[in-house]
């Protein structure tokens, strides 16, 4: 890979001509003063100061879980075993944390409801009824966003999930450390 990334860096720099059109745009700062001046007055506006606050403390609860998760795995894995138990516990906990992102995200467009708006008694479930829409004269707006629908579901879920699975959390912490130990016959 690093033969291909040098001959491919190479070709570029020898075969890409910059464009030779300068276009004068003006400056909203003259200097580094003026830059922090600017850049000061942008911290102060509320919204930009409450997305920065928010943004910095978002992912506490987040790390704080994972610091939680990664010492249990610690604590009950056999030491006898090492490193290869530590892995799986670790690797299942990861698999565990990203697979509902991704089915998230693919579930927000077929949980949203549109409409046609303009054209009678066409709806925008397909692409092709979208195009049909269009083609008619309306246009699809969004009725329900699918991110909504899918906050209220995971809502429940979350709920169903704690009822019925905190249970067993509270008894795997409370088992005793020979729960976690390798029976390994000689």
């Amino acid at each position: 890979w690093g033969t291909i990334f040098l001959i491919t860096t190479t070709l570029v720099a020898l075969l890409k001509k910059e464009n030779k059109e300068v276009s004068v745009v003006k400056e909203e700062t003259q200097g580094i003063t003026d830059t922090y001046k600017l850049l000061f007055a942008i911290i102060k506006m509320p919204a930009v100061l409450t997305f920065c606050l928010l943004i910095l403390t978002a992912k506490v609860t987040v790390y704080s879980m994972y610091v939680s998760i990664m010492a249990f795995n610690a604590k009950v894995s056999d030491p006898l075993i090492g490193g290869t138990y530590m892995t799986l516990l670790n690797t299942v906990s990861n698999l565990g944390g990203n697979w509902p992102s991704t089915v998230a995200l693919w579930l927000v467009d077929p949980l949203t409801v549109k409409e046609c708006v303009g054209a009678s008694n066409q709806n925008c479930r397909t692409p092709d009824a979208v195009e049909l829409c269009k083609k008619l004269g309306g246009s699809c707006v969004t009725a329900l966003d699918g991110y909504y629908v899918e906050s209220i579901i995971c809502v429940f879920i979350g709920f169903g999930w704690w009822f019925f699975l905190g249970p067993k959390f509270k008894k795997l912490q409370d088992e005793g450390s020979s729960s976690w130990k390798c029976r390994r016959n000689n």
